[in-house]
């Protein structure tokens, strides 16, 4: 049935309004063009009284005119207007609710949480205007299909689809609503607006406004129409805000996204929407495509590559008709927008390819937004508000309105405000619309400057980082140089591709500090040879010899001492050429450690003799602080515990005094080791875990390791094996993510220890096996006497004493040049049993009497994680001889050489 409603109002024209016009010498047209309205023929009907502004439009006009609203003619009257006839006629619908929603042939995957939302929302009764806003290809028409789908039947009267994918010119939203309804053209002297106002006044009724970003500037009229029909409810698309009082906006995200760098199983793959959808594409196009082990992580870099955007994903799934996932994953990352193509002839223009959908986005903007947009497409990962606008004003000293501009482009949803940070600003740009914005910098022949830019503006933030990387704002700063980690990257890369050696050595330098400290050590050791490669014919600089510090370091840490101890000689070198005594100090520390590795004690004490006489000159208390930690720990493994204790005290205090927490953590722990040799164990699960809680304030991945290994030794020593076993397993997990090869064969070599207290010597021989290996691939001395020591207790367990008594030896032959005095004592307790169970007791006695030089009256002395096995063997030998005869043969043990104790075994 045809629905025909009728109205009448007296004509009363706005005088003023048109005598103001006429005073300023406008005509309509110029005067709609100055409000931004769609349509100049509104203006003759607001002046003839055939209808009455939007409050908007009453504020635009009394600011264009500098006049009040009563001197405009624009208060309504209050007195109620008589009826004027007005007939309009819309089209037959069928019986039952109104339903003009397209049918989607692909499947909505990944959405039901985004759907529910939605719904939801509009359940609510003050939600009137919807705007689901998003970046081009992000999925809202087929999300807005959906959601149609699921309200169908909660509205009454019904739901329409409008799209506008068509439509350019906001004078033809109403038209196409009018359309999509059914209205019939009529010549009634109505305007298109009534018409459509007449047909919702009374109707409880959903419109689905898709694509709207083409003509936002018709948005005014959507409050018109709610303002009409009290039970209209309206949800739009849009890859611009609306800006409106009513407007509620739904920001739609791509689809989640595989983990990055992690394998996985095709059955794991298809948890992840992003994945699961362009599985599905592609088996749309290619019904034999199946997901393999060997695919499964390609198709997730595909999908991470791609943002996770539906119309990404779906273009490039219709590539693999063409090229299997790997070839495909390099052509995406080589030329994005030339592979992402449809071949579909139904697409429209704006969708057929990636590039259209982005650059149909960026042409909407103004020419300083498209200038910011083009330059902040030079950061990696994003950045905060300070950061683009610091760098911007490096290239455009006169930037305009920075806030203003950045608000557009999130607007336009080529910008994103990373809502989880909720202390400071931070945007990212998803990978196509930055890649579509490096393009735009190449033809603008801007990239070069940008880059250039880019790196001064890290440049000077890691300067400004420096002095707090050891200070009481480590922590703050660790956190802030973690998310600029992919810029700070992208500028070290820069300067170096373009020759800025001195500069890359500065930046270098730091960054190397950020990376050992955060645990990424095979990065910073890759980042320093390759500064070290192209610094070969740089002038002599203090910061060349602390980037070979660093280098040296990072070489000792992962075994390969050869390279370490060359390095460490050039920093020793240079420093001392320059006079920069707190980098010599640290070099000739690390330069101990590796004469130590190498089997040259004597090298090793007198080097770090010489570090602290540097450190102490140095003033710096930091310096200071951290060579005394390495003495110690020197003096520990060499038995003197006193010194050690004495070292390591001074230590701690000069750490607190500069209040570094990473340095105190680190130096805490091998406080705990050497308490631990003394017996203390309340004082050492004390210091293990203030060194925890500061590792864990600092989220410090390497040093919350080093702090779960003496966590883990704690529990050892105080006979708690399945804890320790925990820790340590915790611990290997950690070396074993910052590729820390030697910590977790040592760690290992402790669960060794535990299994054989525990009796399980098929796992304690396995693991032993595993450590001999590595040691003796890497030439880690005192890691392969400690490994040969375990062998010698599991074969001696095994009552296999020939094989134990060799393991034994070979240990205490590398042990008398790595003077390591606790594995040493423990290798001679472990002879000293053998002698015993062969009956030979009075040469166990001598060398019983030896090991009392080391660990001192039994139960009072130092190591006392060796003094049961040592008590035990006392009195085993006591037993056999008799106190008398043991007595004597301890004294002239005592009395013997190391070579002629060695030879006890021999004999």
């Amino acid at each position: 049935m045809d629905e025909q409603t009728k109205r009448t109002r007296p004509l009363t024209p706005n005088t003023r309004l048109r005598e103001a016009r006429e005073r300023r010498g406008l005509s309509q047209s110029e005067l709609a063009e100055m409000l931004d309205l769609p349509d100049a023929r509104t203006i003759g009907r607001w002046e003839r009284g055939e209808s009455f502004p939007h409050p908007h439009y009453r504020r635009e006009l009394c600011r264009v005119f500098e006049m009040s609203m009563d001197e405009l003619g624009l208060i309504k009257q209050e007195s109620a207007p008589e009826k004027q006839e007005v007939v309009f006629q819309i089209s037959e619908q069928p019986e039952g609710p109104f339903w003009k929603v397209p049918r989607s042939f692909t499947p909505c995957i990944g959405r039901t949480q985004d759907i529910e939302a939605i719904c939801t929302l509009l359940k609510k009764h003050d939600v009137r205007l919807l705007t689901i806003l998003g970046p081009g290809g992000v999925g809202k028409t087929r999300l807005l299909e959906e959601v149609a789908n699921q309200l169908r039947g909660s509205f009454s009267h019904g739901i329409c689809f409008v799209s506008l994918a068509a439509i350019t010119s906001p004078s033809l939203v109403l038209p196409e609503i009018a359309q999509a309804i059914g209205i019939q053209e009529q010549d009634d002297g109505r305007t298109i607006l009534e018409k459509v106002q007449s047909f919702l006044l009374t109707k409880q009724f959903l419109l689905l406004i898709d694509n709207f970003e083409q003509v936002v500037k018709a948005a005014p009229q959507l409050e018109q129409l709610l303002a009409a029909a009290p039970d209209l409810k309206i949800v739009v698309t849009s890859q611009a805000a609306l800006h409106l009082e009513a407007e509620q906006q739904y920001p739609l995200s791509p689809l989640a996204l595989p983990p990055q760098n992690s394998s996985m199983e095709p059955e794991e793959l298809l948890q992840y929407p992003s994945a699961a959808f362009f599985i599905q594409r592609a088996q749309a196009f290619l019904p034999a495509f199946q997901v393999t082990k060997q695919t499964a992580q390609v198709i997730a870099e595909i999908c991470i590559h791609l943002d996770g955007l539906p119309l990404a994903l779906e273009l490039a799934a219709a590539r693999i008709k063409v090229f299997p996932p790997q070839t495909l994953l390099a052509r995406i990352a080589q030329q994005p927008f030339t592979i992402l193509k449809s071949d579909n002839h139904s697409d429209t223009s704006r969708h057929a390819t990636l590039y259209n959908t982005i650059c149909w986005s960026y042409n909407q903007l103004e020419a300083e937004e498209q200038q910011l947009f083009r330059h902040l497409a030079v950061f990696s990962g994003g950045c905060t508000f300070e950061a683009a606008e610091t760098f911007y004003r490096l290239i455009q000293p006169q930037p305009g309105d920075i806030v203003g501009h950045i608000g557009s482009l999130i607007d336009r949803c080529l910008l994103r405000r990373n809502l989880q940070e909720e202390t400071f600003s931070h945007f990212t740009m998803l990978e196509t619309v930055r890649a579509f914005g490096v393009e735009c910098l190449r033809a603008n022949g801007e990239w070069e400057t940008s880059q250039q830019a880019h790196a001064r503006y890290y440049l000077t933030l890691l300067e400004q980082s420096e002095p707090h990387l050891k200070g009481n704002q480590q922590g703050i700063w660790l956190e802030r140089l973690e998310r600029e980690k992919e810029n700070l990257r992208a500028a070290l890369a820069w300067l170096l591709k373009n020759g800025e050696i001195e500069q890359a050595l500065y930046f270098g330098d730091i960054f190397g500090k950020f990376c050992g400290l955060r645990g990424y050590w095979s990065e910073e050791q890759q980042w320093l040879e390759k500064m070290l490669e192209r610094a070969k014919d740089a002038p002599s600089t203090a910061r060349l010899g602390k980037v070979l510090r660093r280098a040296g370091h990072l070489a000792y840490r992962f075994r390969a001492l050869s390279k370490a101890r060359a390095l460490l000689e050039r920093s020793v070198a240079l420093s001392q050429e320059l006079g920069d005594l707190s980098n010599l100090a640290g070099a000739l520390s690390s330069l101990a450690l590796v004469a130590y590795r190498q089997k040259n004690t004597v090298q090793a004490r007198q080097l770090l003799q010489e570090s602290l006489k540097a450190a102490r000159a140095s003033g710096d208390p930091w310096t200071l602080a951290n060579t005394l930690e390495s003495a110690g720990g020197f003096a520990y493994r060499q038995g003197s515990l006193d010194e050690a204790a004495a070292y390591i005290t001074e230590s701690i205090a000069l750490a607190r005094e500069v209040a570094d927490q990473e340095s105190l953590a680190r130096i805490l722990c091998t406080l705990v080791t050497i308490q631990i040799a003394q017996g203390d164990g309340e004082q050492a699960e004390a210091s293990a875990w203030e060194s925890y809680t500061l590792a864990m304030e600092l989220n410090n991945k390497p040093l919350l390791a080093l702090a779960l290994d003496r966590l883990a030794d704690v529990s050892f020593f105080q006979e708690e094996y399945q804890n320790a076993v925990d820790l340590y397993e915790q611990r290997m997990l950690l070396a074993q993510a910052l590729n820390d090869q030697s910590t977790t064969a040592r760690n290992k070599l402790k669960l060794a220890s535990i299994a054989l207290k525990r009796g399980d010597l098929d796992l304690a021989t396995a693991l032993v096996q595993e450590g001999l290996q590595f040691f003796r691939t890497q030439m880690d001395n005192p890691g392969l006497a400690l490994a040969l020591c375990l062998r010698g207790e599991v074969k001696q367990t095994q009552r296999d004493f020939g094989r134990a008594t060799r393991a034994y030896q070979e240990a205490l032959r590398l042990e008398q040049e790595i003077q390591d005095q606790e594995n040493i004592c423990r290798s001679l307790l472990g002879l000293a049993r053998i002698l015993l169970n062969q009956g030979q007791a009075e040469q166990a006695a001598q060398m019983l009497g030896y090991v009392q030089a080391y660990l001192g009256t039994p139960g009072k002395g130092v190591y006392l994680m060796l003094a049961a096995d040592y008590q035990q063997a006392i009195e085993q030998a006591i037993t056999q001889l008799g106190q008398e005869t043991y007595a004597q043969a301890s004294v002239q043990g005592s009395r013997m050489s190391y070579a002629e104790i060695l030879n006890l075994c021999d004999a």
